[in-house]
């Protein structure tokens, strides 16, 4: 922190977590009051120094009102820090316990939220971490501002990813039950929404929605439980806030409301009349609520066979089996979606389900996507029970060896749960190879097992550096192991004859591994048909004519339906009728037509 002190004086410490600490202070080079917020280093330090450059990022992208301002990100001494404009004030987790928060004011901070959110929606991008901790209010100015952006993600960048519940990113306590990943939903704007409930919920009645200690059964609260409404657990919350925060905390994000300006217009209002009357009447919410555009219900259409498919898989590696199964097919075709739907089931039952994606610019770092997975797993275990975690100790401790190094320095979270490991002899290239195989197969055959089945997804397999292929054969070789299941998704347009994807997998049938592979097409007419009926809310009839428009421009792709619908949406040629409350939609001037833009207006 020495190096901190050359370039800042640092004032005040504001917070300290696992992998960085946040303090004012002052620039030495112009007097500026800033926020340092500083990577801790140690075995976390590559992905603490990635969020912060993420964060950096995004913040630099975006210029809106009521979000933090980002200077620059600065290495100071061996560390980096992202350095920040101070807007003064605290916390809402700090002001709230110190009692600076009446009613009065919950609802100014609670309007402002809903504005902020309004915008970063609009852009788009999901906060994805909306707590009290990360809403700074500052009573002087009565400033509100969102703060810490190190998990903002472009709106439906992120996908849906129910591995374990401990590694979600977020805050367990605030997620929506989407964000859990135990529902095979995408998370969209209405998950923010869903934080900012129970933030209000917190704020109102001084508890959380659900009190539990225990991870898993605060997710069977989220995803089961009716939390007491505010108002009858506080009879001085009114009605209709309670009823606005009850809104928010709704199960199913078609039951919340369907934007941040919806919200907005209903906090004012409740706002206003308790300025001008210093009561709260209790009203007909939503009426300011807009779809923003049209959006597809978060299941799979046309693909039930494959999805049979892959729990039929689980089923045989749940019994003890090892396989690898292939999802191939076009770009867009929702092989991902397809194998995420396998995630909650795997997490119901007990197993673990994590992913990686092949990327090709990382083809000549070997075994990226292995260590991604396995780092994955190990920031899952250090979730765990300081009891649980010992077990887990015990045996990756008794697995490693001598030899643990070489997988510490692969996967350096694993070395937070084992500790240091001794240095290992060197070898030559062939012994060298012999000995890492022996040991990761080690590490594998303790990761899977009856009590907890593994499944390892790779998505973009046609991307995988050839070190990770050949490790991914040496599972599969290995007898021993069982309760694995490898999922690989690959562009099938990508995989020619002199690709070396198609050789391993030949040497694997030779060999006798269980392996299994199926073709991901187009969606059928029908399929399309029944998507917009469901997305419009409208019978299939209905629908009919604009389907087989849909189906034509986008070829049924499962992804360029979705990005056709909101084209659709955003030159005003499919819009909301908030008097008739549906989605109308303007006649073609001709099928044939090869752009939206030559449909007619009237």
């Amino acid at each position: 922190m020495m190096a901190a002190q050359a370039a800042y004086t640092l004032t005040e410490k504001l917070h300290e977590g696992l992998g960085t600490v946040i303090h004012r202070a002052i620039r030495a080079r112009d007097g500026a009051r800033v926020v340092l917020k500083i990577g801790k280093g140690g075995a976390l330090a590559p992905a603490v120094q990635g969020a912060l450059r993420h964060e950096f990022a995004v913040l630099r992208s975006i210029d809106l009102p009521g979000v933090i301002k980002a200077h620059a990100l600065e290495a100071i001494g061996d560390e980096l820090a992202l350095v920040l404009a101070d807007c003064g004030g605290r916390s809402l987790d700090v002001l709230f316990e110190a009692g600076a928060l009446d009613l009065a004011t919950v609802l100014a901070i609670a309007v402002e939220v809903a504005g902020t959110l309004d915008l970063l929606h609009r852009y788009p991008l999901l906060h994805r971490d909306i707590k009290p901790h990360n809403i700074v209010y500052d009573p002087a100015t009565r400033r509100v501002t969102l703060i810490d952006f190190s998990l903002a993600v472009t709106a439906g960048e992120e996908p849906q990813r129910a591995a374990t519940v401990e590694r979600t990113a977020g805050t367990l306590a605030y997620m929506s039950p989407e964000q859990t990943g135990r529902m095979n939903r995408p998370i969209d704007a209405r998950s923010d929404l869903y934080s900012l409930g129970v933030t209000l919920y917190e704020l109102l009645t001084g508890a959380l929605p659900f009190a539990v200690g225990d991870a898993m059964e605060l997710v069977h609260s989220q995803l089961a439980r009716v939390p007491v409404a505010p108002a009858v657990r506080l009879t001085a919350v009114p009605q209709a806030l309670s009823d606005i925060v009850m809104k928010l905390l709704a199960k199913a994000a078609e039951d919340r409301y369907q934007s941040a300006a919806g919200l907005k217009a209903d906090l004012e209002r409740c706002a206003a009349e308790l300025a001008a009357r210093g009561a709260i009447e209790p009203f007909a919410l939503g009426g300011a609520d807009r779809p923003q555009a049209p959006r597809i219900p978060p299941r799979l259409y046309g693909r039930q066979r494959e999805i049979d498919a892959l729990l039929e898989a689980f089923v045989t590696v749940a019994d003890g089996g090892a396989m690898l199964l292939l999802v191939r097919g076009a770009a867009g075709g929702g092989k991902s979606a397809l194998v995420h739907t396998l995630a909650a089931p795997v997490a119901r039952g007990g197993g673990f389900f994590v992913e990686a994606k092949c990327d090709q610019y990382d083809r000549g770092i070997p075994y990226a996507p292995i260590a991604q997975v396995f780092r994955e797993l190990c920031r899952t275990l250090l979730t765990a029970r300081p009891e649980a975690l010992d077990a887990w100790r015990r045996a990756l401790s008794a697995a490693l060896g001598s030899s643990g190094k070489l997988l510490t320095d692969l996967v350096p979270e694993l070395e937070l749960i084992v500790g240091p490991q001794p240095e290992v002899p060197r070898l030559g290239p062939a012994e060298a190879q012999n000995r890492f195989n022996l040991i990761f197969t080690a590490l594998l055959r303790t990761f899977a097992a009856a009590d907890h089945p593994l499944v390892l997804f790779f998505d973009d397999l046609q991307w995988i550096d050839p070190a990770s292929l050949r490790l991914l054969q040496e599972m599969l070789f290995d007898a021993e192991c069982g309760y694995l299941l490898v999922l690989g998704a690959y562009r099938e347009n990508e995989v020619g004859a002199g690709h070396p994807l198609p050789v391993a997998l030949a040497e694997l049938r030779a060999a006798g591994a269980e392996l299994r592979e199926f073709y991901l097409g187009p969606l059928g007419p029908g399929d399309v048909e029944e998507l917009l009926a469901e997305t419009l809310v409208m019978p299939r009839p209905q629908v009919a004519a604009l389907a087989r428009i849909v189906a034509d421009k986008t070829h049924c792709n499962p992804f360029f339906i979705g990005q056709f619908l909101l084209m659709l949406a955003e030159e005003r040629l499919l819009r909301w009728d908030a008097a008739g409350c549906s989605w109308v939609w303007t006649t073609p001037r001709s099928r044939a037509a090869t752009s939206p833009t030559t449909w007619s207006s009237s």
